[in-house]
């Protein structure tokens, strides 16, 4: 791995400020300082703060997508379909400023940007509902069709990430292993502890 570029820089630099003081708060200056450069250099990478608010989005989702390829990754897992995925989600949350922006954003992104944020986002809702079906057609004796699953493991996520966004860790991993139960009972797991 080579050395991290200026782009890379300023694009790994803005996730950090987007994350800490949203797109409102955040400063280009401060951006272009923490990289070492002048914020006039930093306007020959990106036209704009938008422009380099939707590049650092657009990162942080690739991010994410590859997170998630490789969280479904593993098929012969004997834990509830997605429950890798989801178990994660908190602590990388406290832990990534790449997912904290990433998340941040796609619930309370700018308002003149949202309409380009909400269609970047629906790739990341795509691919988790392919990944979690694949995850779950190999069960036997479902009771409803896979796409009833698959809404409530969608809805899982989303509320699990609305809780990170708006409220803390302690609240979220409640609701986490509320709704982690809720979806072993649905597909029909005798244990509903979260024990793998």
């Amino acid at each position: 791995m080579g050395k991290e570029t200026t782009f890379e820089k300023l694009t790994r630099a803005s996730m950090l400020e987007f994350s800490l003081y949203g797109y409102n708060g955040s400063s280009i200056s401060k951006i272009a300082n923490a990289v070492g450069i002048q914020k006039s250099s930093l306007y020959s990478h990106f036209k704009s703060k938008d422009e380099l608010f939707m590049h650092a989005y657009h990162c942080a989702l690739n991010e994410e997508l590859n997170y998630v390829k490789n969280a479904f990754s593993n098929k012969l897992e004997k834990i509830t379909p997605g429950f890798s995925y989801c178990e994660n989600l908190i602590e990388r949350y406290e832990n990534n400023p790449t997912l904290k922006f990433f998340l941040q954003t796609s619930y309370l992104s700018p308002l003149h940007l949202s309409d380009d944020i909400n269609e970047a986002h629906s790739l990341y809702i795509q691919l988790l509902t392919t990944e979690f079906k694949d995850a779950i057609a190999p069960h036997k004796n479902l009771k409803f069709d896979i796409d009833f699953y698959t809404e409530v493991y969608i809805s899982i996520i989303d509320s699990i990430q609305v809780k990170l966004v708006y409220t803390n860790k302690e609240l979220t991993n409640i609701r986490l292993e509320a709704l982690m139960k809720t979806l072993k009972l649905l597909i029909g797991e005798g244990d509903v502890s979260l024990k793998k």
